[in-house]
């Protein structure tokens, strides 16, 4: 079966400007806020930054005015910066100000829609092969795994496809084993493509089937794979070490548990954050392969607001 999914890929550009798309302006004022509360002002480089309508948001974020100069003046009194002090209500802290930041640049600036269809599609594979030191085992392999179409930029298409195979292990050369493996679901949130593959194996002379569960996370733009460790902040495996260790075992599960990894399998569908497990890494083999939804609220804290899952706060 050939599944197709077209998914929009929404650019904002300008005439004048390069274009930038939500996620560019949303890591700018990222970037802006977390300035002000680091250092206590915002300089001068930062009021006559390059996107387009940012240099006015940010003097309506925080009021006064900026001179040609760049200099900053409030109440008649002129600085070479923002100081923190003179920081309006809503700065009082660094999410509230990127969200509020965010939407006086969209509503300033002059941006228009230009749309790229993205495609998803299914493909399928199924064939044998005949083990060469014995003729008499031959491993049957069977697979869906995920490609895209339609991207902007050829090469990355071909980056991101690379990875979505490799993830499904349909570019392995079986000839011990018989494998089946089926994409269990997939999503584009913000610039993060997320997959999750789930796969049987049986090897000659097994009592027994084995179960294994994949993850693919690929920043769309570059291509690049998003590690579990990119999405939070420094220092957050304890914390979401605890988050993981009391829904697994909320569900029964956990009792093999001993952290998560910094290459952890997950899956993110804009909502919660997926953990999945092998089958034996949290439970019972009885259990086959694990997978268990957080809720992004209970990981706010953690989240990196310069990561891929920011814009989902």
């Amino acid at each position: 079966m050939n599944l197709k999914k077209v998914i929009p890929l929404i650019l904002l550009t300008s005439g004048t400007l390069q274009a930038a798309t939500l996620s560019e302006i949303a890591d700018f004022a990222s970037r802006q806020c977390e300035e002000i509360h680091s250092s206590g002002k915002v300089s001068k480089s930062q009021i006559t930054a390059k996107l387009k309508g940012q240099g006015k948001a940010l003097v309506r974020l925080i009021g006064g005015s900026v001179s040609a100069d760049g200099s900053y003046k409030l109440d008649s009194v002129e600085y070479d910066g923002v100081p923190y002090e003179q920081l309006a209500s809503q700065l009082t802290d660094v999410r509230s100000c990127k969200q509020r930041l965010t939407e006086l640049i969209l509503e300033k600036a002059t941006l228009e829609e230009k749309k790229t269809e993205l495609s998803f599609s299914k493909k399928h594979i199924n064939y044998e092969r005949t083990n060469p030191t014995n003729s008499s085992w031959v491993a049957e392999v069977e697979a869906d795994y995920v490609q895209i179409s339609g991207h902007p930029n050829q090469l990355i298409e071909d980056r991101i496809n690379a990875q979505l195979k490799s993830a499904a292990r349909v570019d392995v050369e079986y000839e011990q084993q018989n494998w089946f493996v089926t994409t269990e679901k997939y999503a584009l949130k913000g610039d993060l493509l997320s997959v999750i593959y789930k796969g049987t194996y049986y090897a000659h002379g097994a009592g027994g089937a084995g179960n294994v569960i994949e993850s693919a996370n690929i920043n769309i733009k570059t291509g690049g794979q998003i590690y579990f460790k990119d999405l939070f902040v420094a220092g957050y495996k304890s914390g979401v070490d605890q988050i993981a260790e009391t829904t697994l075992k909320s569900q029964g599960y956990g009792e093999y548990f001993d952290g998560l990894k910094d290459d952890q399998c997950y899956y993110f569908d804009g909502k919660y954050l997926t953990l999945c497990f092998d089958e034996y890494e949290v439970a019972s083999g009885a259990a086959g392969s694990v997978e268990v939804n957080i809720p992004l609220d209970d990981l706010r804290q953690y989240i990196s607001l310069n990561g891929p899952l920011a814009h989902a706060l």
